[in-house]
């Protein structure tokens, strides 16, 4: 009886199958990553590497005319058409849920799946007469695709940020110091006091991650909480006569607990001072009692509502310029697990698997932007090409 032996090795194969001149070169990479023969094997799609699919028509109870059809990981597909938007079950043929778009779509509506479950649909383009013609829609679905609904999605996205500078903050510590309040020459008698104090700076964070709720400003890897927020450096108002150290000195307030942190701005308040999304503005100031000119605030306040209307999040803080992607994205699309936004002159790249953090940053996994330089003094404009799909493929 003929015995059935399986070879089982971690091998990708990417070289496929190897000839008569490699069987001598067994060291080489190309032999390792090759086989003699495969059978029973099957291409996958990975890189810049697409496999031809064989596509045939199939009969769906569907209203219009299929604009575009995306895939999804779930039991599902999505047939987007000018005036609705339905997720069909892959083996029933089954619209499980429909959804009627604020706008009609057409053939230069640029749409993409993102997240598993996202779907972002754009346009922005121009006519014979230059004028703009622009369009954002973005919905959610559930993976039974049952439920299907519209987002606010380009609200809630942290923004790039252009022109950026760094933002510097010092870190002081409120410490315990004793000290001798009187003595008697006589007996050697002493009275010793307490008093806070505050350290020299323990730390200085460019653009500091915070996190902001209820009030309230920590940072992050620091242990404490952030009681007062001065503009300047503190050594600047503590006269010479109580420091002990440069950025050393006694400090008045109930508000102020040992432990407790507090911060100032190397080289004053950033104007303006962004985080998240927000522009942020000092809350009142107030005045320290043992010292008049050391005024300060304890928290921030968004500087749009004058209070604390979504400032409950973690974020980095920094100073530039907002930019706005509202009505100016022309495609969308996933790249290396970042959602892309392109506009007219510039591609958009989000945060690594975080698709609504466009906020520029210097880690490998932050958002960043890139725009086309420009030829003989003119921008460049990105163009967007699109294909329309009427026919389902059979592999659905």
């Amino acid at each position: 009886m003929a015995q059935q032996i399986t070879w089982n090795k971690v091998n990708n194969f990417i070289y496929g199958e190897v000839g008569n001149r490699l069987d001598s070169l067994r060291e080489k990479e190309e032999f390792q990553n090759s086989a003699k023969e495969i059978r029973n094997a099957y291409i996958t799609e990975t890189g810049s590497l697409r496999v031809m699919k064989q596509w045939s028509s199939v009969d769906l109870a569907v209203p219009e005319n299929i604009i575009k059809v995306l895939e999804t990981k779930f039991n599902f597909f999505v047939a987007i058409m000018p005036n609705n938007i339905s997720l069909i079950d892959r083996n029933t043929r089954a619209v499980l849920s429909t959804l009627k778009p604020s706008v009609v779509f057409d053939e230069h509506y640029n749409f993409s799946i993102f997240d598993n479950n996202n779907l972002g649909a754009v346009k922005n383009i121009r006519d014979e007469n230059n004028v703009k013609h622009s369009g954002q829609e973005f919905y959610q679905f559930s993976e039974d695709g049952k439920t299907f609904k519209a987002t606010t999605f380009m609200d809630d996205i942290k923004p790039p940020i252009a022109n950026r500078e760094q933002v510097i903050i010092d870190i002081h510590v409120v410490q315990r110091e004793l000290y001798t309040k009187s003595s008697d020459p006589s007996t050697g008698a002493l009275e010793i006091g307490e008093r806070k104090i505050v350290t020299r700076i323990v730390d200085s964070l460019r653009d500091p991650e915070i996190t902001l709720k209820d009030g309230v400003m920590t940072i992050k890897n620091v242990a404490g909480s952030v009681k007062r927020i001065y503009k300047d450096a503190i050594s600047v108002f503590i006269p010479s006569t109580e420091t002990k150290a440069p950025f050393t000195g006694n400090i008045d307030g109930d508000d102020i607990e040992y432990g407790d942190l507090i911060v100032n701005f190397h080289g004053g308040f950033p104007d303006p001072l962004l985080w998240n999304k927000y522009e942020l503005s000092p809350s009142a100031e107030k005045t320290d009692t043992k010292f008049p000119n050391m005024r300060y605030f304890e928290t921030f306040l968004n500087k749009a509502t004058g209070d604390s209307t979504g400032l409950t999040d973690t974020a980095v803080m920094y100073n530039g310029t907002i930019v706005d992607l509202k009505d100016n994205i022309s495609a969308i699309s996933v790249f290396q697990d970042r959602l892309v936004l392109c506009s007219e002159d510039t591609i958009y790249f989000s945060k690594v698997h975080d698709y609504d953090n466009f906020t520029t940053f210097i880690n490998t996994d932050s958002a960043f932007f890139i725009k086309p330089n420009p030829i003989t003094n003119r921008q460049p404009t990105i163009l967007v090409s699109f294909i329309i799909i009427y026919y389902i493929p059979s592999f659905i």
